[in-house]
């Protein structure tokens, strides 16, 4: 998973990149793979880097010996592109329409990840904020579609949404999603 902003390019989670890579974690703003993905807002494939003339100026091409590179676009539900779930190889690779649609499915589940997540930071600034007390002195606000709620009642819900959040992320990680080669 890479998410691109305009200074840099970071490795949210990756897999069989070089140490160097791997370590850093980013790299600067230049052309990049994932960066076209932003940039065209669709998938990205590429069978052998060397035969295409976008890949193979590319860092990733020229510096670490890439061959094939698939990569989907990760854009919120507004529209807004972050990044790319991508794989590549150091051979070339004929990508099939069927591992194009795992890598859009598991894109997704990123995608709804990171909304879930921002959802969840959302609702606990939410939580925290000081809510106007009622004339027994209990703090009321809305339930995040409007109802009235008091605050204990606001905290329950994100604590029940987070341990949700919990539980899953150790249901994927329980099965090993993730596994394999790119930066994914």
């Amino acid at each position: 998973v890479s998410l691109v902003t305009n200074d840099r390019q970071f490795y949210k989670s990756s897999v069989g990149l070089p140490l160097s890579w791997s370590q850093e974690r980013e790299t600067p703003p230049s052309p990049s793979l994932c960066r076209h993905v932003i940039g065209i807002s669709k998938p990205f494939v590429v069978a052998n880097t060397l035969l295409d003339p976008i890949a193979r100026e590319m860092p990733a091409v020229t510096d670490l010996g890439v061959r094939s590179y698939a990569g989907i676009p990760l854009t919120t539900a507004d529209g807004y592109t972050l990044g790319s779930f991508c794989v590549m190889d150091m051979e070339p690779h004929d990508w099939t329409d069927g591992e194009i649609r795992s890598l859009q499915t598991l894109a997704e589940a990123v995608q709804t990840e990171i909304e879930l997540r921002t959802a969840l930071k959302r609702a606990e600034r939410q939580a925290v904020e000081v809510s106007p007390l009622d004339e027994s002195g209990v703090g009321v606000g809305d339930d995040f579609e409007g109802r009235d709620v008091t605050t204990a009642e606001r905290v329950e819900r994100v604590e029940r949404e987070r341990t949700w959040g919990e539980e899953t992320d150790g249901a994927a990680r329980a099965s090993g999603r993730g596994r394999g080669r790119g930066c994914s």
